[in-house]
């Protein structure tokens, strides 16, 4: 007889060692639904990459491959609609394996369909939960995504989008979000700490005058050092290479 319980996920190949890692955290996002060009409301498409938060985007700068494999949004519990107002109403919906964002939408929430689709209105008591299946959420051509955009852009970056369509245009949704992801692959260790040129000129150019107190200079070219605009212009002994 099988143990009941929580059942395994579809993907279940990952090693955990000293080359990847899985973080489970939650975030704030905002969604920002613009007016739509073809019908009255507001919609987002957000890429499922690892731009959605600062903690992905940092860890995708360490890490060669990520894949997301839990997904969950917390809609708040909404204050009343303003005098005369209806309350606005929204749907939501998956796509896996899209990768670049949706630009046309459904015409109505009649033709949102699918495993992932939500639906919520204003004017609630309790949050509204959604969450990506599982099975949804691993439907992908890949079982890893690059951290980095490649050629086309978004190409085996993307896993996925995220619809929101909303009845009522330029709403801004604070949404709480619930991530788990997983890391592969350390980037090699030379190219993390590679110094752009910008970077090395600047660091050439500290080195080369280096402010010091008077009393700790000795046999040094004296130059006069104009402050910045809006400051006090004073004499500094600046040392040289030269």
């Amino acid at each position: 007889m099988p143990r009941k319980g929580k059942g395994r996920r579809p993907i279940h190949d990952i090693n955990h060692n000293h080359t990847n890692i899985t973080v489970d955290f939650n975030a704030v996002i905002i969604a920002t639904l613009a007016p739509d060009p073809t019908m009255a409301g507001g919609f987002q498409s957000i890429p499922l990459n690892t731009l959605i938060t600062n903690l992905t985007e940092d860890l995708a700068k360490i890490y060669k491959l990520y894949r997301f494999t839990k997904v969950k949004f917390t809609f708040q519990a909404n204050k009343l609609a303003a005098a005369g107002s209806l309350p606005s109403e929204y749907a939501i919906n998956y796509i896996p394996a899209r990768e670049t964002p949706v630009t046309v939408f459904p015409s109505s929430f009649e033709e949102f369909e699918g495993p992932a689709v939500g639906y919520y209105g204003d004017l609630r008591g309790t949050p509204y939960h959604w969450h990506i299946p599982m099975e949804v959420l691993n439907a992908m051509p890949y079982n890893w995504y690059e951290t980095r955009n490649n050629t086309p852009t978004f190409s085996d970056f993307t896993q996925g989008q995220i619809l929101i369509k909303s009845d009522t245009p330029n709403l801004q949704v604070n949404i709480l979000a619930h991530f788990s992801v997983e890391y592969q692959t350390l980037e090699d260790p030379s190219m993390l700490t590679l110094k752009t040129p910008l970077q090395k000129c600047l660091e050439n150019k500290h080195e080369k005058y280096r402010i010091r107190p008077r009393t700790l200079v000795h046999q040094l070219r004296e130059q006069e050092y104009c402050m910045p605009p809006a400051s006090t212009s004073g004499r500094y002994v600046i040392e040289t290479d030269n």
